[in-house]
């Protein structure tokens, strides 16, 4: 519960933190190019919000249905096993178990890093198109 919680917690962070930087980018950009208003941190939210919605899975049912393909063939597995094995078996599934926490984790920050990347690439070009750094 305590990691879904923490899990949710650098998701929410992450998508606050892209927001931050697409509103940057758009107030540098987007704004001058097109010739339209900046768009407030809010309403950019907004909009990742429903880009995310848009292109998730979720729609689909897809997530639950494979969900539920992996309890079938979990359960055929353990049929399988034999008994003797089944308590080995038991240990290393609780191990990766504890590495797909760490993966999530390190997807997370990855994503924080190359947004981070991102933002310092473009605040350069954005110096450079406004004549700031030449």
């Amino acid at each position: 519960m305590f990691k879904g919680l923490l899990l949710f917690a650098l998701g929410l962070i992450t998508a606050i933190y892209t927001t931050f930087i697409l509103t940057l980018l758009w107030g540098w950009f987007v704004a001058p190019a097109f010739h339209v208003s900046r768009i407030s941190f809010w309403m950019m939210y907004g909009l990742v919000l429903l880009v995310n919605l848009l292109r998730g899975n979720d729609l689909e049912g897809k997530d639950m249905e494979d969900d539920l393909r992996w309890e079938l063939l979990m359960t055929g597995i353990d049929a399988c096993i034999p008994e003797d094995k089944k308590e080995g078996v038991e240990k290393e599934r609780e191990y990766l178990n504890k590495g797909v926490w760490k993966v999530l984790g390190a997807f997370s920050a990855a994503q924080l890093i190359g947004n981070t990347i991102t933002l310092g690439i473009a605040f350069v070009v954005h110096l450079i198109a406004s004549g700031g750094l030449l």
